[in-house]
């Protein structure tokens, strides 16, 4: 089986067959979400469900133009830096823009990030290439 994307006539991404081991990790990708307080019934797409858990180191060791979440997390990136900066900007109203600069980087840093990742398991989940999983 092949997990090659297609783009609809609307210019949305689709999974056209997922192999077997990615179907099996939906179940786990389910269980996920539901700690955090997500149910099945609030994922209106699951494909775009998939793409989010899969990695673009694990979609490169298989040949063919696979669908992957760096795209998602560069929204995500973006929408996270947009929520800590309100946060800082109402918690802290006396601190200098530098400051609150300062503090943005270091709460939304890849280590930190990585630290929130494995304390939510989502390392368990999310499918990287096994370097990756080493290294981050």
């Amino acid at each position: 089986m092949n997990t090659q994307k297609s783009i609809e006539a609307d210019n949305t991404v689709s999974w056209s067959t997922l192999p077997p081991w990615i179907q099996e990790h939906t179940s786990t990708m389910y269980a996920f979400l539901q700690t955090l307080e997500v149910t099945q019934d609030m994922v209106k797409d699951e494909d775009m469900m998939h793409t989010a858990f899969i990695h673009k180191s694990y979609a490169a060791d298989y040949s063919g133009d696979y669908v992957y979440n760096e795209r998602l997390e560069f929204l995500g990136d973006a929408i996270l830096s947009a929520i800590v900066a309100k946060l800082l900007y109402i918690d802290f109203p006396n601190h200098a823009e530098s400051d609150l600069t300062l503090y943005k980087i270091a709460l939304v840093r890849a280590e930190s990030l990585a630290a929130v990742a494995q304390d939510i398991w989502l390392d368990k989940v999310i499918l990287l290439w096994k370097w990756e999983e080493k290294n981050n």
